[in-house]
């Protein structure tokens, strides 16, 4: 089921879920695509806003 949403083999997500390896940025964002979340601990979600011109 992981591995049909994400991509990444099951083996490879549980030594992540493990901590025998870890993920790097492309299987990190092929898990969140598959899995809907945000796996990245303080990631920003939304761009900062601008100033306005004269503000």
């Amino acid at each position: 089921m992981a591995k049909a949403a994400t991509g990444v083999d099951h083996t490879t997500i549980s030594k992540i879920l493990n901590g025998q390896v870890w993920a790097d940025i492309a299987t990190l964002a092929r898990l969140e695509a598959g899995l809907g979340a945000d796996l990245w601990p303080g990631r920003a979600t939304t761009a900062p806003k601008e100033k306005a011109v004269g503000s």
